[in-house]
């Protein structure tokens, strides 16, 4: 019965506990915790309002000089250098917690295997390919990473596709897919897409014996490929990234620290157009890493055969989208990519927030369990002290009676004796 008191006596001080905190802090969300959708909303619309991603906005507003956005740039940078030192210094237990390190620790599992068959992502999250996978994947949300099981061992024959209305955030790493059949490894839809390149990515869409004609990488109507890995890409007829034989291409950007290495071994460029196509402009940053190959199109540029291309710039830019608000341009990409983190961010904890209410919930039910087996239990053993009292006082009565009762009979026996003494 003492058991029962703590369980309710807990679940009290838990709620006094967060209704103190709401009082104390004059909000009724103080975590994900409180209410997972709430609180995206509330974070979303407080970012908006401040921090990096109000620079971003500053620095991308037309009155705006080229000596103004350097200003811009310096608090940009400092608060960069902030976020940084707050990512490597976080820890418990000498342990960090924000520098990515626990990130192939499935503390709590985020990474769904996709393991046979065509497959549609609904939702923002980490996605890795089981081993032997083969088939279409199709990508109907946002923020989305892709990775495999094992990237030893080579995947045939899968296409990922994108949602059609363009402004994809997609992340891979440590992929290595080699098609046999004429589709692209990546193709994104529509335009404002974001590739990140993380670990080494190895997309083979070369296959001569039936003349491939699409790119390993379509770039869709504008594609900007960042991060830190390697990717190596590769088709026939057309462009290792870029667009299909035959097909219009949007822009395509290349910055950050990423290493590329593009392929066409036929007609198509290596980064560009692919054969008798179109691409729009090119943009590659000096300070990413590129190495561009076609056997009868440009490395950069067109395709073979009355191919076109838009303004090509190589080198030529500071185009860095992790830091960069020095331009308008610079500065309009990294509101994109703020808004992707922000995403990635509020996902996150969300996501753990719904695990914490999940967790509550639960730790609440088995409280409630353990409670009613105990009173199940105490139903059958402990004794039921009301009735147990009323038949102690009941049966203790009724023996003093039946003592007095003998005591007055003796009495009146000794009487009629004495008499008859």
């Amino acid at each position: 019965m003492a058991q029962l008191s703590l369980g309710k006596l807990n679940k009290n001080i838990n709620k006094a506990g967060k209704a103190l905190t709401k009082i104390s802090s004059s909000m009724k969300i103080n975590s994900a915790q409180d209410d997972t959708s709430a609180y995206s909303i509330s974070e979303r619309m407080r970012v908006r309002l401040r921090s990096l991603k109000e620079l971003a906005i500053n620095a991308a507003n037309y009155t705006n000089t080229d000596e103004d956005r350097a200003t811009i740039q310096k608090e940009f940078l400092q608060r960069m250098y902030t976020i940084n030192d707050i990512a490597t210094t976080t820890a418990y237990n000498g342990k960090t917690l924000l520098d990515g390190t626990h990130a192939k620790q499935k503390i709590i599992s985020d990474n769904i295997l996709i393991s046979a068959g065509d497959y549609t992502i609904t939702a923002d999250g980490v996605y890795s390919l089981a081993d032997g996978y083969t088939g279409n994947i199709t990508v109907n949300a946002k923020n989305v990473k892709l990775k495999q099981e094992t990237p030893a061992n080579q995947l045939s024959n899968v296409s990922i596709v994108t949602a059609s209305g363009g402004n994809a955030n997609l992340w891979i790493e440590n992929l290595n897919i080699k098609n046999t059949e004429d589709k692209n490894i990546i193709k994104f839809q529509g335009a404002d897409n974001y590739l990140t390149v993380k670990g080494t990515n190895i997309l083979d869409d070369n296959n001569t014996s039936i003349h491939t004609n699409s790119a390993a990488i379509n770039v869709g109507d504008g594609l900007t490929i960042v991060g830190n890995g390697s990717l190596e890409a590769s088709s026939y007829n057309g462009a290792g990234i870029g667009g299909d034989c035959q097909d219009t291409a949007g822009y395509i950007k290349i910055g950050g620290a990423v290493t590329i290495t593009a392929t066409s071994t036929n007609a198509g460029a290596g980064i560009g157009s692919g054969y008798s196509a179109s691409a729009g402009d090119i943009t590659i940053s000096n300070s990413a890493t590129f190495n561009a190959s076609s056997t009868h199109g440009d490395k950069v540029g067109k395709g073979h055969d009355n191919s076109t291309v838009g303004t090509i710039s190589i080198g030529q830019t500071t185009f860095d989208v992790d830091v960069s608000v020095t331009t308008r341009e610079n500065a309009n990409i990294a509101i994109r990519v703020l808004d992707g983190a922000l995403e990635y961010a509020l996902d996150q904890a969300t996501t753990i927030g719904a695990y914490l209410q999940r967790l509550e919930y639960t730790a609440t039910n088995i409280t409630t369990s353990t409670e009613n087996v105990q009173a199940a239990e105490s139903t059958i053993r402990d004794a039921d002290m009301a009735k147990e009292m009323t038949d102690y006082t009941k049966f203790n009565i009724l023996t003093q009676a039946s003592q007095s009762m003998l005591a007055q009979a003796n009495q009146s026996s000794g009487a009629v004796l004495s008499l008859l003494g």
